[in-house]
């Protein structure tokens, strides 16, 4: 049976063995056929099942690798260009259709081949989006001494209305809202034995919140003049963000118009400054949410736990992902609910303390 399975050339940076793949001549689209063999070995502990995922998990690595996308260390390349590396893991396509051929268990190894068709991924293409629990730190206020009086309560404004289209937004779930600047992330572990997190109170955020930072800016200009800045920032727990910048102006009224600058004018001025703040914070949230799922791991007992579930769009054919300082990690999922996923290591040969506080990155595999 055919499935549907986005972003997985993404699998092409932690490829670690080299199974053969046969690729068809590209159609129209871009696309090819591309036929692919993944191995996995029943060792140190994992079971069948595992080894089988494991062997379907190569398979499409090779699929991938086959389809256009080459490795060169740690950084993937497709026809010279940049299109992915560790701290960003993008992906320039995907496959969008697969099928099991063969799977075949000889002893203590399985052999799975698939069928896969790889096309570019379209500009703009977007995977099922998931949801983004949000920690908002208090936003950065800059408001020049020379700017009209209400420039400071506007500021202020703008922030609230901010939360509101937070907390309204279907993808987004504001879970906390912080009067403390963000600062340099530690683990919530960590942070209890951190100088100036104990001295200075920041505020650590959860291994699969979405920091927000904000900056809003009010400058008097040249010609009587005046501007809005306002950033906006979404940060994950790898430090992977999204972030988009609205600037406006408005033209003040001329000094000694008192009635121009506290009545309708300044009614319309405040208008003019804020027009599509929530359009722009919204699309920022849209974009965050298209891109894979990710947060940091912690150990439970004898498994590894993330605060992130299917209401973050994992799914029970997912696979993690870590990066480590020489080798990567695979991890599959042995329970899924809503707002939490315990995982285990594929090799079972390494420790749970290899993977402690990594940050670890879901893909559909759909297998």
């Amino acid at each position: 049976m055919c499935r549907h399975v986005r972003g997985i050339l993404l699998f092409c940076l932690i490829a670690c063995a080299t199974p053969a793949a046969l690729a068809s001549s590209a159609g129209r689209d871009g696309a090819i056929w591309v036929e692919a063999e993944g191995f996995g070995t029943i060792a140190g502990g994992a079971d069948s099942d595992s080894a089988r995922r494991n062997a379907l998990a190569e398979a499409l690595i090779a699929a991938g690798l086959s389809g256009g996308v080459k490795m060169s260390g740690y950084t993937a390349i497709d026809k010279a260009a940049v299109t992915a590396d560790l701290a960003i893991l993008r992906a320039s396509a995907e496959i969008v259709e697969h099928r099991v051929i063969a799977a075949e268990r000889s002893h203590d190894t399985w052999r799975v081949k698939v069928r896969a068709r790889v096309a570019p991924r379209p500009l703009g293409a977007c995977p099922a989006r998931r949801r983004l629990d949000i920690l908002a730190y208090a936003p950065e206020f800059v408001v020049a001494p020379t700017a009209p009086a209400w420039s400071v309560p506007l500021a202020q404004d703008i922030w609230t209305d901010l939360q509101t289209t937070l907390e309204a937004h279907p993808r987004a779930r504001l879970t906390r809202v912080t009067d403390r600047p963000y600062s340099a992330q530690l683990s919530s572990a960590r942070a209890g034995f951190d100088y100036d997190t104990l001295t200075r109170g920041a505020v650590p955020r959860g291994g699969g919140e979405h920091a927000l930072l904000t900056r809003i800016e009010v400058q008097p200009l040249p010609r009587r003049e005046l501007a809005l800045s306002i950033s906006m920032t979404l940060r994950d727990a790898r430090r992977d963000e999204a972030s988009v910048t609205i600037t406006r102006r408005v033209r003040q009224p001329m000094r000694g118009d008192l009635g121009a600058a506290i009545g309708p004018r300044r009614a319309s001025m405040v208008q003019d400054l804020t027009q599509g703040i929530d359009a722009a914070a919204a699309g920022l949230l849209d974009r965050m949410a298209c891109r894979a799922p990710a947060a940091r791991l912690e150990i439970a007992g004898e498994a590894l736990i993330v605060p992130l579930g299917s209401a973050n769009g994992i799914t029970r054919s997912s696979l993690g992902f870590v990066e480590g300082n020489d080798r990567f990690g695979v991890l599959e999922i042995v329970r899924l609910d809503r707002e939490r996923t315990v995982l285990r290591p594929l090799d079972r040969s390494r420790p749970l303390g290899a993977f402690a506080e990594r940050d670890v990155t879901f893909l559909e595999t759909g297998g």
